[in-house]
């Protein structure tokens, strides 16, 4: 699967920049948005192909990654998702996350690990 256009869903407005900033240096085009909720409405406007892969922060105000992940795939959205978090609780099942989520990335990790990752699920 070729991944050209990332939907990226970070709080974090910082790290967002970063993240946005380093993934338009590689090639990719970006659709920055700041939580769950405004990410599911983009989805439904732009519809489920309007992106190849959703990176996405868990926890967020709204609707979290998880919940945003299973809402889009309800939407038909059928691309990749990675995860990326600091804040995965003890309650939170690492079987569901790896359902859910093709790569979970835990903060703090480097720009290096993030765009191997992005690499080994387009190849």
């Amino acid at each position: 699967m070729m991944i050209k256009e990332i939907l990226l869903v970070e709080d974090n407005k910082e790290l967002a920049k970063v993240l946005e900033f380093v993934l338009c240096s590689k090639g990719y085009k970006i659709t920055t948005l700041p939580d769950g909720l405004s990410a599911l409405a983009h989805l439904k406007q732009a519809g489920t192909a309007c992106c190849q892969l959703i990176l996405t922060d868990f926890k967020m105000p709204g609707a979290n990654g998880l919940e945003l992940i299973n809402q889009a795939r309800a939407l038909g959205y059928t691309g990749k998702a990675i995860l990326i978090s600091g804040h995965l609780t003890e309650g939170t099942d690492p079987r569901v996350l790896r359902q859910a989520f093709a790569e979970v990335l835990q903060k703090p990790f480097t720009m290096e690990q993030l765009i191997s990752c992005i690499e080994s699920l387009a190849s």
